[in-house]
């Protein structure tokens, strides 16, 4: 953990971060400027174990429900949608990744833009892996109860 914070004050000394613990869940923001840097100077056959890698370590900080860390919760998504539009489809390779998943449940329990996350989930779902996937029927099924639930056709 000391090993984490001595690189957060380093990364935060060369204006690459700003870091802040009073700011909770955003404690940490990367700058949009060192982002792009990371993402251009990234070679080509490194990018989808590190698309996947940031992916995972969503997932893994995730809390199981979300009204224990609402904010926390908010930056996780907010994180992963990000993920997703640089990460594009690489996050459906080989499968969908659990972290689409989690964040489209996320949405659904704050009530937030869920129908067209979802609807997008199971579009992406339907052109990357097809039909009968097995992410994209789950994905599906997660829409039409949704639907069900607000009586929306």
């Amino acid at each position: 953990m000391e090993q984490a914070r001595a690189v957060l004050r380093l990364l935060h000394r060369y204006g690459l971060i700003t870091c802040d613990s009073r700011d909770g869940p955003r404690a940490v923001r990367l700058h949009a400027l060192t982002a792009r840097a990371a993402r251009e100077t990234t070679p080509a056959p490194a990018i989808p174990a590190t698309a996947r890698a940031a992916a995972d370590a969503l997932a893994a900080i995730w809390p199981t429900t979300d009204h224990t860390d609402r904010d926390l919760c908010a930056v996780l998504r907010a994180n992963t949608d990000t993920l997703a539009g640089h990460a594009g489809d690489l996050l459906w390779q080989p499968d969908g990744h659990p972290v689409l998943y989690r964040a489209g449940k996320s949405l659904l329990n704050a009530d937030l833009y869920a129908a067209a996350h979802w609807h997008q989930l199971v579009a992406d779902a339907e052109r990357l892996l097809g039909d009968d996937h097995p992410d994209t029927l789950a994905m599906a099924d997660v829409l039409r109860q949704w639907k069900r639930v607000r009586k929306d056709p």
